[in-house]
């Protein structure tokens, strides 16, 4: 088994911890990883295995996690979105009304990410806690963009 360098672990785990913080949670790909540290995919595939068995980071089925995700502090801010973003049909309950929540920030108790109804005429302020919010896609883009 070849043996992997200590230093270029500490390097990504440092990577992967700094990639969190800035990107509001998100993790960065293998790819993404392997250029950042200037090796190939094959290798940086196999660092985060043999980080996996360490302990170092969790690596199951292409998803990377660190042990220390809940101390890390993530920075974010509400912003408003200038026009409509459109992506694709609004979700409807059984009487054919938009159900489209928006993100309404951090319930200071319980540490939640709070959801808010955006259709407040049949869902006045009603809220929705949950334990994390992943955005993907266009809405990444446009949220950086901002």
């Amino acid at each position: 088994m070849n043996t992997k360098d200590p230093e270029l672990m500490d390097r990504i785990k440092e990577y992967i911890s700094g990639y969190y913080r800035e990107y509001n949670g998100l993790m960065p790909t293998i790819t993404q990883i392997s250029n950042a540290m200037g090796v190939v995919r094959s290798t940086a595939y196999k660092y985060l295995v043999a980080m996996d068995k360490k302990g170092m980071i969790s690596y199951q089925d292409g998803r990377i996690s660190i042990p220390d995700m809940g101390k890390i502090i993530v920075e974010s801010e509400q912003v408003d979105a200038v026009g409509a973003i459109n992506c694709g049909e609004p979700a409807l309950d059984e009487n054919n009304e938009n159900t489209l929540k928006r993100y309404a920030g951090i319930d200071k108790e319980s540490r939640k990410v709070v959801l808010e109804y955006m259709n407040q005429e049949v869902y006045p302020d009603k809220k929705i806690l949950i334990s994390s919010l992943i955005c993907q896609g266009v809405l990444s883009h446009v949220i950086k963009a901002i």
